[in-house]
């Protein structure tokens, strides 16, 4: 069966949320267990994680922190700041003097200081928003991504009235670290350059606080970019300056590191910042849990998934089990396109052996899924 398949039909959404143990069955939307049955379990990943959930681990540059995507339920959306994942730690040469820090306006602009104190008098709700690393991959259980809800300041408004020559806005980050990246793995520059004309739509901010607190170090404190709807290498941390530049501009080094990862058409990446493709995170699904219960004296198994991406709305998401010959049917109506949702499904009760999990988006672009980056093998 084709990839891009879909049938009518579906499951009821749930609602993603905050963590708990991920060894006890997921909540239903009425209380009652799963189909009134007994649960026996979770059914296992062919591969487990390669790396420790919740736990950071590797240093500066490298440093990781992945979610548990498993403990995710359905009451409420919000990651706590200890679980969000990170994908690099705050710089060991950064001292956080939040009392004197500030960020310089540059560039193509009257040279103007804002300071945290001003940002944070003038940062407002964000909503609920979530970063998924552009590396997020299936040997981390996809546990590169998290939502919070944020507050901070609306790019566009910072940069109200900007020079008519000015083409876009380079994002500064403090990028200093004493400890090296293995094999190179990550490259020095903290950088990132956003099109003027794709603040608006984009709802870009500067952060200033993460579930109602100020940011902690590893997720950039005292102030970071945050793109809604965009792979979180272009979220840049630690912010220390906002340079107006000209469509002459060039890549960053951080742009040209992961111009692979997201999806430009060049994988080494365009020369020129005008060239280079928006980071947005296509439509995406990928499965999180299977549960084992015994039901009317029979195993079924309860399928339960996320969605997330996209910049516009999408149609039915459908599992495929297999190599395509069971298909099933989900229909996660995301309102808020900026988070998550769950979704679930039953398998058909006579499944068993080692399973491989699908997913595919109606009408939308999905890059990944098309390619089974997603695909998730479970043994049933």
């Amino acid at each position: 069966m084709n990839r891009r398949r879909f049938l009518a039909g579906g499951s009821a959404l749930v609602v993603a949320s905050a963590c708990r143990d991920p060894n006890v069955p997921a909540p239903t939307p009425d209380g009652e267990p799963w189909m009134g049955g007994t649960f026996l379990g979770l059914a296992p990943f062919v591969a487990p994680a390669g790396r420790p959930f919740g736990t950071k681990y590797n240093a500066g540059w490298d440093a990781r922190l992945l979610l548990e995507l498993a403990t995710l339920d359905v009451d409420g959306l919000v990651v706590e700041d200890g679980d969000f994942y990170v994908r690099t730690e705050l710089p060991d040469r950064l001292d956080i003097a939040e009392a004197d820090w500030t960020v310089t306006i540059g560039g193509l602009a009257t040279p103007s200081t804002l300071t945290i104190a001003e940002l944070r008098d003038r940062s407002e709700d964000q909503g609920l928003v979530l970063l998924e690393c552009s590396g997020n991959g299936p040997t981390a259980k996809f546990g590169l991504m998290s939502a919070a809800r944020w507050g901070g300041v609306l790019l566009a408004d910072l940069l109200e009235g900007a020079d008519a020559a000015a083409w876009g806005v380079e994002v500064v980050g403090f990028d200093d670290s004493s400890i090296p990246s293995e094999n190179a793995h990550s490259t020095p520059g903290a950088t990132w350059i956003l099109p003027l004309d794709s603040l608006a739509s984009s709802a870009a901010f500067l952060a200033t606080t993460m579930n109602g607190e100020p940011l902690s170090a590893d997720h950039g404190a005292p102030v970071r970019l945050v793109v809604p709807g965009w792979y979180g290498c272009s979220c840049i941390k630690w912010v220390t300056g906002l340079v107006l530049v000209g469509p002459d501009a060039p890549s960053t080094s951080q742009m040209l590191e992961f111009a692979n990862r997201t999806e430009q058409l060049d994988e080494e990446g365009p020369p020129l910042a005008r060239d280079y493709l928006l980071p947005e995170i296509d439509h995406a699904a990928t499965v999180v849990r299977v549960e084992r219960w015994r039901v009317d004296g029979r195993v079924r198994h309860r399928v339960i998934g996320l969605a997330w991406g996209g910049t516009e709305p999408a149609g039915t998401l459908s599992v495929v089990v297999g190599e395509g010959a069971w298909p099933a049917d989900v229909q996660p109506v995301r309102d808020d396109l900026r988070t998550w949702a769950l979704w679930e499904h039953a398998l058909d009760p006579d499944m068993s052996g080692e399973v491989v999990l699908s997913t595919a988006i109606e009408g939308v672009r999905t890059r990944r899924l098309d390619r089974g980056y997603y695909d998730m093998a479970f043994e049933l």
